[in-house]
């Protein structure tokens, strides 16, 4: 079974040291061997102001936070082409980051130290790293092929390595999971050639990667240490019930994934050994359900459920503590999406329309004090598109507008302001 690259969703950013060109060491390859209990009501939408709109043409839009809060990377294509961009939270000094020859550079991610960032281009499937300031922009991939040939790449947590998932070193047509040094050098095949594997995942300790593969014919869930040994499966789906998205608990001993069909999905967790395999959601049939992540302490797990209105959700990893922390629907086609923890694991922000727009709720994991913090208006076509805690769990950066036209914007977390960031020309 062929896995699509288009699924890949994974927000990736860019990172390092000096210009290069130099093409990538040849690889060395894997060793093969219940009902919700809280049903919150919201608190009265409170009185936004707002800074006058852009006149910065283009879009601007899925802000991320540098680690220490003092930075903001997005991605633009007001010069045309997609690039990736840093500003300071108020948005000042906007430098373009991302290399003036690639016009598709979509993603990117913070190094663990905030002083770099990964870049990944959907136009040439390469890889870069440059500093925060845009200076020492550095090639560290050199795809053979020119869309989708690289991609979502990702940082251990000690900086120094890569992981991410690309075509262009095998001889099959298919996806495989690779890890290099951050500077391009001992690129290691992790994934065997028996079938497509994505979306590589750091391990917190940095001592394991888990990927999805399909080499034993469904979609499954496997580890693999950084230098391509001890690759295990830990999962055994059936045809009709695959893995398709997981996130590694902070602490490293479970695992959280999706398993099921096109149609029917339900979230799971498992030891990080795959062993004692827990569902944790209970869906109706035909239900849509997405992993959000793990709380910050690793006690409850978020995601989203419904079809085809959704709701958002959170549980324990036992199974227990099931509760619905959105509105209850008010109409078939409501929904509630993209749930975030904020970095101290206070509040839940998600994206509702129950007011008619999309906009901003926060809630506590228990479900009480649901608030609003966005009031968007029908000229404001689609409301919120994406957002993001900032480290301190004080503001969220998040992007308004219509299609053309998205800029960024920052509210603090208890309402009381909120600004536009993008610049004006």
């Amino acid at each position: 079974m062929y896995i699509a690259a288009t699924t890949v969703a994974i927000a990736i950013v860019a990172a390092t040291l000096t210009a290069c060109t130099t093409t990538p060491p040849a690889p060395t390859h894997a060793t093969d061997t219940p009902s919700p209990t809280v049903v919150p009501t919201a608190t009265s939408t409170p009185v936004l102001t707002t800074a006058p709109p852009s006149h910065h043409d283009g879009d601007h839009w899925y802000p991320r936070w540098s680690p220490d809060g003092t930075k903001i990377a997005f991605r633009s294509d007001s010069e045309g082409a997609d690039h990736i961009f840093v500003m300071n939270p108020d948005g000042s000094q906007r430098t373009r980051v991302s290399p003036t020859d690639d016009s598709g550079v979509l993603y990117r991610q913070w190094s663990p130290d905030g002083t770099v960032l990964v870049l990944a281009s959907d136009s040439t499937g390469n890889i870069y790293v440059v500093n925060a300031d845009g200076s020492g922009l550095t090639h560290v991939t050199h795809s053979e092929f020119p869309r989708g040939g690289t991609w979502g790449p990702t940082w251990s947590p000690d900086g120094t390595k890569i992981a991410f998932t690309s075509v262009a070193y095998t001889t099959a047509d298919i996806d495989e999971a690779w890890v290099m040094d951050r500077d391009g050098s001992q690129l290691t095949q992790i994934s065997s050639n028996d079938g497509n594997a994505q979306f590589p995942q750091w391990s917190p300790d940095g001592t394991k990667l888990a990927f999805i593969s399909d080499q034993d014919g469904t979609r499954d869930i496997y580890t693999v240490k950084p230098d391509g040994s001890q690759l295990a499966q830990l999962t055994h789906s059936e045809e009709l019930e695959q893995a398709w998205t997981l996130q590694w608990s902070p602490d490293g001993t479970q695992i959280a994934f999706v398993l099921g069909g096109h149609s029917l999905k339900d979230v799971y967790i498992m030891n990080a050994d795959g062993s004692n395999i827990t569902q944790v959601s209970n869906t109706d049939t035909y239900a849509l359900t997405e992993l959000g992540a793990w709380s910050p302490d690793g006690s409850m797990v978020s995601f989203t459920s419904g079809n085809p209105s959704k709701a958002v959700y959170v549980v324990q990893p036992d199974g227990s503590g099931l509760t619905q922390v959105s509105h209850p629907s008010a109409g078939p086609f409501e929904t509630a999406t993209n749930p975030r923890w904020s970095p101290d694991g206070a509040k839940i922000a998600f994206i509702s329309d129950a007011d008619g727009n999309d906009d901003i709720y926060i809630v506590k994991p228990d479900g009480s004090q649901l608030t609003q913090l966005t009031n968007t208006q029908w000229d404001e076509s689609v409301g919120v598109w994406s957002m993001t805690w900032s480290p301190d769990s004080s503001r969220l950066a998040y992007t308004l507008g219509p299609y053309g036209a998205r800029k960024i914007h920052i509210i603090n977390a208890d309402s009381t302001k909120t600004t536009q960031t993008t610049p004006t020309e």
